[in-house]
């Protein structure tokens, strides 16, 4: 589940237009040649329904000013500072796009990404996951098929990304507040292409 968040609070300042419907983490991974193929969704968060589930559960995302929840469970991450060593805290994962970018390179240019409704695609991907970090997954990790179904790939590939982000390895926090912040693989190519994207975002959406 990708535990969404748009704003920790009045300190961070208005909105900007499409805050509230597609941030701009999501619109880079939209359109040119970082859209991403049929299988790996990276919709507006507005119309992902799991974003009313963690907001019931972790009063994430909040959404503005009003929005006045006390005594959250977790504090948000959305800087790519050293990561916290104490307290409770949460960071966004998008499981599918993370694996997508571990291994689009690796899969022929024409392979399928529909791993939750293939079996086979989703078996070779776990294949591809476990052959490049099976040494750090727990030893009594155990699944109810032979492999991992999607949500239990997603639930692996979210807790792999949150280690190897504590341990500074292959992983960092590409983002922030305003953008929407996502645990991504390292990638200089892409690290360098998302600060312009959203430097023009942010002066084609006019504040609101």
């Amino acid at each position: 589940m990708r535990i969404i968040g748009i704003d920790v609070g009045p300190a961070k300042g208005g909105h900007i237009e499409s805050d509230l419907t597609q941030r701009i983490v999501e619109a880079f991974f939209s359109t040119g040649n970082y859209k991403t193929p049929t299988g790996v969704s990276v919709r507006p968060y507005s119309g992902c329904p799991h974003w009313t589930i963690s907001r019931r559960m972790l009063g994430l995302p909040r959404i503005g000013r009003y929005d006045c929840a006390t005594g959250l469970p977790f504090s948000l991450i959305v800087r790519d500072d050293d990561p916290p060593k104490a307290g409770q805290n949460i960071v966004e994962v998008h499981p599918a796009l993370a694996l997508w970018l571990w291994f689009r390179d690796v899969r022929p240019k024409n392979s399928s990404w529909i791993y939750k409704a293939e079996k086979t695609t989703r078996e070779e991907i776990w294949n591809l996951l476990k052959g490049k970090f099976g040494s750090v997954f727990p030893k009594n990790l155990r699944f109810a098929g032979e492999i991992p179904s999607d949500d239990e790939l997603d639930a692996v590939t979210a807790w792999l990304f949150a280690r190897c982000w504590l341990r500074r390895q292959h992983v960092s926090l590409m983002g922030g507040a305003q953008a929407g912040a996502l645990l991504l693989p390292v990638d200089d190519v892409l690290q360098g292409d998302f600060p312009c994207f959203r430097a023009n975002e942010l002066r084609r959406r006019q504040r609101v």
